[in-house]
């Protein structure tokens, strides 16, 4: 029976890889010389809504062949001018302009290498664009998911833009909820990034998760028969995705979206599902729909901090059950999730950005439970907002809470030694940490020493890489 299995198991991986690279491959970006197009018209269309800077529109273009084909995707900044705006998302543009590869600002080895991530997305080329050397052709050429869902971000951010924010309370609450992060300015995302609250700002399975647990509340009435609980999971469903619509499909909030349905499928059919199941199938469908995901650190982030917080839980669940008070429960809950959720992504960013907040905990005992009343307020502005006098009430309440919030994260950036930064990890050693890592837990696990051994090890090795290259530097 093991033969049977471990030859089931070798075959389904074959295909797997097979599976892999063949869809890797049709999805590979058609590389060009530049030069062939220089001086050149060409179309293209707007793949997303253009992000304001400082001295520019930045957005994302795919450009179409002679036959109207979808050829390849550069980057593309186009000149501000205030007598003629920049196009929008899904508009057919025909324009002339040359083309220059992406690279890198800084030559530091623990600066974001932009040029390489982008290099990951498919995406090699650059370009300025004048506002006098492109034409509008077809406004809505291209309609899809992501159109209509950026359209009605647009809305809501109106909405919000009705009140009386101030910039950095608007640009926080517009990158929290709906995952708009232009107006955000270089100081506001420092201190986010300082004190270990960027993920707040990143709309992530939090976000989602409070979307889903705020519509679950709302269709209790719903779990009587089996019915009634397909009709629920349907709607939930509907606005889970709405929600991911809305905030641009990014990578964490689709494997939130994806984890939650599978989940929903599961318990409105009456089938057991697992969690590490519903992980993995939605790694699978969203690595067959875009291979080139996992390069993408969003991606590997989020996966890393469910993983290994799921693999934790069973540990900490203990200690959360000896706890009486619920205040303390919950808590106490918030450490024991930020200490799991930094374990399995602090190699990963570490690696991306060179730095890490010492003071994540107190950050997220602060920032979580703050998130969680923005959105509910936010929800409840966007509803009552016909109405002036509760809208304002609503207005008030969400105010307090964005200030409170931006203070906060501001106050812990300034504690001394808030930020570690300038710390260089090769990919090798983050290999070798992630493997230790993995060894502990199984160990707590299954209790066999020969992990301990392997964690021993690869702590060696390490060590030993690292007199190498003190020693050759």
């Amino acid at each position: 029976m093991s033969y049977y299995r471990i030859l089931f198991g070798s075959a389904t991986f074959m295909c797997f890889m097979f599976l892999g690279a063949g869809t890797a491959d049709l999805r590979h970006p058609q590389m060009i010389d530049p030069k062939e197009i220089i001086g050149k018209s060409f179309c293209a269309v707007v793949r997303n809504q253009p992000e304001e800077k400082p001295k520019s529109w930045k957005s994302q273009l795919t450009i179409l062949d002679s036959t109207g084909n979808e050829s390849f995707e550069i980057l593309a900044y186009f000149q501000k001018d205030s007598l003629k705006p920049p196009p929008q998302i899904g508009d057919l543009i025909a324009l002339s302009s040359n083309l220059q590869r992406i690279k890198n600002s800084s030559s530091s080895p623990t600066d974001f290498n932009y040029a390489d991530y982008m290099a990951k997305q498919g995406v090699y080329y650059q370009t300025y664009i004048k506002s006098d050397s492109y034409t509008l052709i077809d406004s809505s050429y291209k309609t899809n998911l992501r159109y209509y869902g950026c359209k009605i971000r647009t809305k809501l951010i109106n909405i919000y833009r009705n009140f009386d924010f101030n910039d950095k309370e608007l640009a926080v609450l517009e990158a929290l909820t709906l995952g708009y992060k232009s107006d955000l300015d270089e100081d506001t995302k420092s201190a986010f990034q300082s004190s270990g609250a960027m993920h707040v700002l990143a709309v992530s399975g939090l976000h989602t998760g409070i979307i889903m647990l705020i519509t679950d509340l709302l269709l209790r009435f719903m779990n009587r028969t089996r019915r009634e609980r397909i009709i629920k999971c349907v709607i939930v469903l509907s606005v889970i995705w709405l929600f991911a619509a809305v905030t641009g499909f990014s990578s964490s909030v689709n494997r939130a979206a994806l984890m939650f349905s599978i989940m929903s499928i599961g318990n409105a059919t009456g089938r057991n599902t697992t969690t590490y199941n519903s992980i993995a199938l939605s790694c699978f469908i969203l690595l067959f729909i875009n291979p080139y995901l996992i390069f993408n650190v969003g991606f590997g982030l989020s996966y890393m901090a469910v993983l290994s917080i799921v693999s934790f839980n069973p540990l900490f669940q203990s200690v959360e059950y000896s706890l009486k008070n619920p205040v303390l429960k919950y808590f106490v809950g918030i450490v024991l999730v930020s200490i799991a959720a930094q374990i399995g992504t602090s190699v990963l960013s570490i690696c991306t950005f060179g730095q890490f907040p010492m003071y994540f905990l107190l950050t997220n005992i602060i920032v979580i439970p703050v998130a969680y009343v923005i959105m509910i307020l936010a929800i409840a502005l966007l509803i009552s907002s016909p109405v002036y006098w509760l809208g304002y009430a609503v207005f008030w309440l969400l105010k307090k809470a964005l200030s409170f919030l931006v203070w906060s994260v501001s106050w812990i950036e300034t504690l001394p030694g808030s930020c570690i930064t300038d710390i260089v990890l090769n990919n090798y050693n983050a290999i070798l940490i992630y493997a230790i890592i993995l060894s502990l837990v199984v160990f707590i696990y299954y209790k066999r020493f020969v992990w301990v051994k392997i964690s021993v090890a690869c702590l060696l090795i390490i060590s030993v890489l690292s007199i190498i290259k003190t020693i050759t530097a």
